[in-house]
């Protein structure tokens, strides 16, 4: 548009010079045209004209200002920066690095006192320790007859395990070992690995000492209480437990071994069952275990073969009543047969008899009697 006005100035002033000169060439409409007329048709073209450029121009003008204005902001919004002097303005990013807090080297002299709560023989374990709160500690509780644990948590100085019991009930009268630890400074949280120091350096006194998760420092305190007002531990008598007493007198008189409970423990009538239905003793190395009328007689790569047979015929003489030498000449014969053949059951004198092999081969009996 604006080309069009401008050559339209262009001629009306060309139009003006020409008709000045002889006006019937530039006015053809009119036979006795003059200057006059000249300057009256083109001079209102060009004055025309020339008010459109100016008011097109304008307008170009503004809308490349608004266009600009536009172009600021789409940049202001991909750099979040300000419209104005973006271009002047030159921020200095400053890194700021919070500098890591020295471990304590402050020694602690720990201090732990604990007291046990009885309820009819439901214990509860208390207690005071000079640890940082967090402190994560390991309580136990342990008998011939009993073992339990607790994990807690050392707050403003004091502790607190759960209650213990024997499903509800209280505890068995005897003697009992409490032991409470420090957990290993991995399982401590950032507070308390910062005050106790690496593996806990920073620990000291009687209660302190070194194990394989502990390089420096671990607590152990152990005491010992009685339960004397609680219930009285009796003596289970069923099949399970009559068969495996029968198993622990074969043992003996056949062979001379004899029976204890885990860790090799000494064995009493207490220590032998759980409940009606689940007993076990130990010969040496050998797990013997009674479910309901089921005798097991679990494998071991810690004894020879040949003593394992003895405890297997040990076994099946206590269930049987047979003779110990037709025993012995027996169960060689199936261990050599299962050997070849595989996994192997026999009903023999009332009972019976099954030999397989466990995960690493080793062959093993159990036996089963109505």
């Amino acid at each position: 548009m604006d080309s069009i006005l401008f050559i339209t100035l262009l001629l009306s002033i060309i139009a003006i010079f020409i008709g000045i000169i002889k006006p019937s060439i530039v006015i053809r409409w009119k036979e006795d045209s003059n200057r006059k007329d000249v300057i009256k048709v083109y001079g209102a073209i060009m004055i025309v004209s020339l008010i459109l450029i100016s008011i097109f121009a304008k307008r170009v003008e503004n809308k490349e200002v608004i266009q600009e204005v536009q172009e600021q902001k789409i940049e202001q919004v991909k750099t979040k920066k300000p419209v104005q002097e973006v271009k002047d303005i030159k921020v200095k990013q400053v890194e700021i690095v919070a500098k890591p807090i020295a471990p304590s080297t402050k020694k602690i002299d720990v201090v732990l006192n604990a007291t046990v709560q009885n309820d009819n023989g439901k214990i509860t374990i208390t207690g005071t320790i000079n640890l940082p709160s967090n402190t994560q500690l390991f309580l136990s509780i342990s008998s011939d007859l009993y073992s339990a644990s607790d994990s807690v948590e050392v707050l403003n100085g004091s502790f607190k395990s759960s209650t213990f019991t024997n499903k509800n009930k209280g505890l068995f009268n005897g003697k009992y070992e409490i032991s409470i630890e420090t957990k290993s400074y991995k399982k401590q949280p950032k507070n308390v690995q910062h005050l106790i120091g690496k593996d806990g350096i920073n620990l000291v006194g009687k209660l302190v000492f070194k194990n394989s998760y502990s390089l420096n420092g671990n607590i152990s305190y152990v005491t010992n209480y009685t339960i004397a007002n609680s219930i009285d531990k009796k003596e289970i008598v069923s099949i399970t437990s009559t068969q495996l007493k029968k198993v622990i007198k074969s043992l003996k008189n056949n062979y001379d071994i004899t029976a204890t409970a885990f860790n090799n423990e000494k064995l009493n009538k207490f220590k032998m069952c759980w409940n009606d239905r689940s007993c076990q003793v130990y010969a040496n190395k050998v797990q013997i275990q009674g479910i309901y009328k089921k005798i097991q007689v679990y494998t071991s790569s810690q004894v020879t073969p040949s003593y394992y047979q003895k405890v297997c015929s040990a076994t099946m003489i206590a269930l049987t009543g047979a003779n110990k030498e037709l025993i012995e000449q027996s169960m060689p014969q199936y261990f050599n047969y299962v050997s070849q053949n595989g996994t192997s059951r026999w009903e023999v004198l009332g009972i019976e008899l099954t030999i397989s092999a466990d995960s690493q081969g080793l062959l093993g009996c159990s036996f089963y009697k109505q």
